[in-house]
């Protein structure tokens, strides 16, 4: 091409229902792989991933209500929900109609069923604010869903609503998918340009690197940054491309 083109970075998520596996394509489709029964561990993993869709139809369910875009799967465990942050609404098929702040969630420990009804727990919400859901990431009691401009909080109600949803702050940003961890219940996160920690409240972490860090940031391959946790020496550590690499070569640590 004689002018620039953007690719997305093609990032997979993975989350586990009990024994099984769920993953998808960020932006992408879901996918279901199911662990073998058999004792022998070599015949039990010898399986391959099938798509979601697939998955729904063989429980007898519609693959039809199934999203077929998808920015991020997660498995809510204490409720064992299958839930869709970013996702084709029900009722469409098009990934042209995929809404970035649309979350849906499948019928109670039954991840097949995607289709709303007075019988079941399916269902959908939409995010009130910011132009799409960024990471959704699961603490002890509820589920951070980060935007581009604000934080939610997302918790199991058991109510007929099933989940609901709380602003917890606005003007706060996550600067990549992977720029967050948990250590200790507490969520540490790198935004655009400070960092941050969550512990029940919305902090802001005091920064001594603060513009030695963000004023040499790629910010084009922003997406690259990850973070991690190094429990041994109670760090979190961010690995960033610095203003010169268009790949992580440079680290912040916080202790």
């Amino acid at each position: 091409s004689t002018s620039p083109v953007l690719f997305p970075q093609r990032d997979w998520w993975f989350d586990n229902f009990d024994n099984d596996l769920v993953m998808n394509i960020r932006n992408g489709p879901g996918y279901w792989w199911a662990r073998g029964t058999t004792a022998d561990p070599g015949t039990a993993l010898a399986t391959r991933a099938i798509s979601l869709s697939a998955y729904a139809t063989s429980e007898g369910f519609t693959a039809a209500s199934v999203p077929v875009q998808i920015m991020q799967l997660l498995v809510s465990q204490n409720d064992k929900h299958l839930i869709a942050f970013g996702a084709v609404p029900f009722g469409s098929t098009s990934a042209a109609d995929f809404d970035p702040l649309l979350i849906r969630w499948a019928d109670q420990d039954t991840p097949g069923d995607w289709t709303p009804s007075t019988t079941n727990t399916a269902g959908d919400l939409r995010v009130s604010r910011g132009s799409s859901i960024v990471r959704a990431m699961p603490t002890r009691q509820e589920i951070l869903v980060w935007t581009d401009t604000h934080l939610y909080s997302l918790q199991f109600l058991g109510t007929s609503d099933v989940f609901g949803l709380q602003e917890y702050a606005d003007n706060v940003s996550i600067i990549s998918p992977r720029a967050c961890a948990t250590a200790a219940n507490v969520t540490y996160w790198m935004g655009q340009d400070k960092f941050y920690a969550y512990t029940g409240r919305v902090e802001t972490l005091p920064c001594t690197l603060r513009n030695h860090v963000f004023k040499n940031i790629n910010t084009e391959q922003a997406n690259q940054i990850v973070c991690g946790t190094n429990e041994g020496w109670n760090e979190i550590w961010w690995l960033y491309p610095s203003a010169q690499s268009s790949w992580n070569d440079s680290y912040v640590v916080f202790n």
